[in-house]
């Protein structure tokens, strides 16, 4: 069968036969079939091709499946008519092919001459090997997935090994009851699955082969032809449109002016959408919070028209199968399709009181989790433990009537149900219900026209026992309903929702608070992830804090101008957006706010219209580097700084009689050119304990009268002291919120050159001892920007 430069064939083998352009892509067994623990490849096939398609039964020691293969135009689709009943899973592929660039997500691989791609078309064809098989695998002994990979090695739809890569999809049959282990739960009941959706039957995966650099099109045209989720942005497919990898704002704990506040900040950053991150009264019927926007869905409505008469669109955010327990579904009558976990039954009556509970079957009901919730007909109970004793099973520190649920007595017999939690403190429905939790979210940003969201939690599809089925059919269904003009992502990626999400993003912004470190590895490293799977990029989210409290366990400071730069200078490096999360409360508590906010706007500026060389954006990759932009008239000037941090030490000299004390200041010899000192130092010890009424600049090594000295003040442990190279310093608090400014005595001092050091003398008050912590800037660099052609 030809389709343009493609043509495909499948011999009497079973073997599947692509060639591009006259070259061989591959040549593999057409699928794999799996039934009693046994991986069966083809024992033969009988074949047929009657102009634009092929019809084949293919034969395995285990059983049968025929298969029909067409070409509709740009790519060849191959689809499950019929299957063997005994069959457990059909694998299409794997396809083994000697290109060994690949993404292992959207299911390519490619050399200089062509690609060549596997894609699932719905959800129940799961990208990649069942992992149960996974032993059994041709390609596993060369497999070079590795264990901390986004994707594990039974999840890649292209897996990378070392003489090229394998183009594998698959499909399970659901239709019979099934048990799985989870979280360290064992044999626990997989959902039923309902429809055609069960069976392998039906299942089909489109194969595409192109030039490299027509892929990510020819995936386009695919999806439209099949129906897949296609979302677009002002009508332009979301992967190929700029806007995709647009910064947003997340605003969390708002009020009903904070939303108003909202749309102000994000002016000021120039960010072009606001998220309200708890914008329901609970998860599970998604009820909008009336106290946040009047009216319910209307309300929601109003606001996003409102917010787009700013120029601003609206998001929101939500954990997506996740059911809270004061929501509809749980009180005060308990869902019927709450996700059940195991069952058993009471060994004895009860009535309606009682904090003991006799059952049949321990199960899993000894393993702790974090509500431990069982079901009695319509009363939910909750249990500390399990107790056996003398062959009986016992639950015990029950209480009962859980989450507004009616107490009532039972019979011996009765069933009693162990249903799924989380730490959220919520549980989960099953899949006939997440299916109508997913056509309330798709009906409601149709309804409300909300054009972005977060498909976060998927992860909790996975307590289905179903897999990746789950989380695939939740998406597809919502947005069967949404429509395509949906930005949306999901921290946890997968083969099928490739199409579905826009890009990727996750949801960490407290890890890593200075943005360094193990995180920042992280986020780089995924930016690599979305080049090779042809996804828009995304740093994922980051927020400000403010100081932690005295009596905090950890002492934390807020968010200085150095860390917030430097992560939006990785935005810049790796051209990819991000989440701002931040609480309207700190927004509105944090000195620093309309710096960020400007500083945003100005860096994205840079990211979106700037000429930026490739090798300044490998400059700004530098962990430990540290920067600052300047807007100008032509363009920008980007600031490299060199950062000397310096923690004092508490001295027992005294100078003079007014009890000073002294810090000798080292500058790195990088400072080269003569530059006035400036640096902000944080007054107190770690614990935020002392305070100081006195500062100065004396030259280094010994000078005797200060060059810069600033007195009158009153700093407490915890403020800061903002120098800045003049002849004033700002006195501020722990959360950069500014109390006074000082006017100084004397000149600034320079450094650099010669001179490579400073004394710093302070008074502290009477009784206090100080260990300040002083952070020193020198520009070192200074790098021209323009803008674009337009």
């Amino acid at each position: 069968m030809e389709n343009g430069k493609c043509r495909l064939s499948l011999d009497r083998r079973g073997f599947l036969t692509a060639e591009f352009g006259g070259a061989r892509v591959f040549s593999s067994p057409v699928g794999l079939f799996i039934a009693d623990g046994e991986v069966c490849e083809p024992a033969g096939a009988e074949v047929s091709e009657d102009g634009g398609k092929i019809a084949a039964v293919v034969h395995y020691d285990a059983g049968r499946v025929s298969l029909k293969i067409t070409g509709p135009g740009g790519y060849f689709r191959i689809a499950v008519e019929e299957i063997s009943d005994n069959a457990r899973a059909f694998v299409f592929g794997p396809y083994f092919t000697v290109k060994k660039n690949y993404g292992e997500l959207v299911g390519a691989a490619w050399d200089d001459d062509s690609a060549v791609c596997i894609q699932s078309l719905m959800p129940k064809v799961v990208g990649g090997f069942p992992a149960e098989y996974e032993a059994s695998h041709k390609y596993r002994a060369s497999a070079l997935a590795g264990a901390f990979d986004r994707l594990k090695f039974s999840e890649c739809a292209a897996l990378p090994c070392r003489e090229g890569t394998a183009l594998q999809c698959h499909a399970r049959d659901m239709s019979k009851p099934a048990r799985f282990d989870f979280l360290g739960m064992e044999n626990c009941e997989a959902c039923e699955v309902k429809g055609s959706d069960a069976f392998i039957k039906g299942a089909a995966v489109a194969l595409i082969m192109t030039p490299f650099e027509n892929l990510l099109d020819a995936i386009g045209g695919m999806e439209r032809r099949e129906g897949l989720p296609h979302p677009t942005v002002n009508g332009e497919w979301a992967k190929k449109s700029p806007e995709t990898t647009r910064s947003y704002f997340m605003v969390s704990r708002q009020t009903a002016d904070g939303r108003r506040a909202a749309l102000e900040w994000a002016k000021k950053a120039g960010l072009r959408c606001v998220y309200s991150l708890g914008p329901f009264v609970s998860w599970g019927h998604f009820e909008i919070d009336g106290k946040l926007y009047q009216g319910g869905d209307d309300g929601l409505k109003r606001a996003v028209l409102e917010a787009r008469e700013c120029g601003i669109g609206m998001g929101f955010h939500t954990l997506s199968n996740f059911i809270h327990t004061h929501d509809p579904y749980v009180t005060p009558v308990p869902d019927d399709n709450l996700l059940v976990m195991d069952r058993t039954a009471l060994s004895s009556d009860i009535g309606e009181a009682g904090d003991r509970i006799a059952v049949e079957k321990a199960n899993n009901f000894g393993r702790r989790s974090h509500l431990n919730v069982i079901r009695i007909g319509a009363e939910l109970i909750q249990y500390k433990s399990l107790s056996v004793s003398g062959g009986e099973n016992a639950l015990v520190g029950c209480a009962r009537g859980a989450f507004g649920t009616s107490a009532a007595p039972h019979k011996a017999g009765d069933p009693v149900l162990r249903l799924w939690d989380h730490a959220y403190m919520t549980l989960f429905p099953n899949l006939e219900l997440q299916n109508e939790m997913a056509r309330r979210v798709g009906k409601l940003i149709k309804y409300t026209g909300i054009g972005r969201m977060s498909f976060d939690g998927m992860e909790g599809c996975l307590y289905t026992g179903r897999g990746e089925y789950a989380c695939s059919e939740y998406v597809r269904r919502c947005f069967s309903f949404s429509g395509p003009e949906l930005l949306c992502d999901a921290s946890t990626p997968s083969h099928y929702r490739w199409h579905a999400h826009s890009y990727f993003n996750w949801g960490e912004p407290y890890w890593d608070w200075q943005g360094r470190g193990g995180m920042f590895h992280y986020r780089a490293d995924n930016q690599l992830f979305f080049e090779r799977n042809l996804m828009p990029r995304m740093l994922g989210q980051y927020s400000i804090r403010l100081s932690a409290p005295n009596n905090a366990s950890v002492k934390t400071e807020a968010t200085g101008p150095e860390d917030f730069e430097f992560m939006l200078g990785q935005a810049v490096a790796h051209n990819a957006g991000f989440g701002f999360d931040c609480a309207q409360a700190t927004l509105e508590k944090h000195g620093l706010t309309p710096f960020f906010l400007d500083a945003i706007r100005t860096w994205e500026d840079l990211r979106f219209n700037g000429d930026i060389p490739d090798h300044v954006r490998e400059k700004l990759r530098n962990e430990h580097a540290d920067w600052r932009l300047e807007e100008t008239a032509e363009g920008w000037i980007l600031h490299r700084l060199h950062l000397n941090e310096f923690r004092f030490h508490y001295q027992e000299q005294k100078c003079g009689a007014e009890n000073e004390l002294k810090e000798i200041l080292v500058f790195d010899r990088e400072v080269k050119s003569a530059a006035a000192l400036a640096f902000r130092l944080r007054v107190g010890d770690p614990d935020n304990l002392g305070s100081m009424n006195y500062l100065a600049i004396h030259e280094g090594w010994g000078g005797f009268d200060p060059v810069m000295a600033f007195d009158g003040f009153e700093a407490k442990g915890g403020d800061y002291l903002v120098y800045g190279g003049g002849t004033a310093l700002e006195h501020r608090d722990s959360d950069y919120r500014l109390i006074e400014t000082i006017e100084g005595v004397g000149k600034p001092y320079m450094i650099g050159g010669t001179l490579s050091s400073a004394d710093i003398h302070w008074r502290a008050s009477a009784g206090n001892t100080l260990q300040p912590h002083a952070k020193v800037y020198h520009d070192v660099e200074q790098i021209a920007m323009r803008r674009k052609p337009r």
